[in-house]
């Protein structure tokens, strides 16, 4: 199994959108997943401006026992951070 990709949904506008959450397995640890949240950290400019808007982005990670708790841990993570309710969908 290679690494799976998941955008996050917001239930209200936040600051940290977008977000992605990257699941693979450990190649250290046999039997445990290695989890990363992609999220915004800050942004800077105005989307309306010549220069546009600027993302920069932060990187949350865990080492977890199975993929089911990855992806309940990362949701816990973004639904704190954010104060919304979240929703992931597997992406290609």
């Amino acid at each position: 199994m290679g690494t799976k990709k998941f955008e996050v949904g917001f239930e209200k506008a936040t600051e940290i959108a977008p977000s992605y959450i990257y699941i693979s397995p450990n190649e250290h640890y046999e039997g445990h997943y290695n989890v990363g949240i992609l999220y915004v950290e800050s942004t800077s400019g105005n989307i309306n401006s010549p220069q546009g808007k600027t993302n920069s982005f932060g990187l949350e990670q865990n080492l977890i026992k199975t993929e089911h708790e990855a992806i309940n841990w990362a949701i816990a993570w973004l639904t704190e951070k954010s104060q919304s309710t979240v929703t992931i969908a597997q992406v290609e």
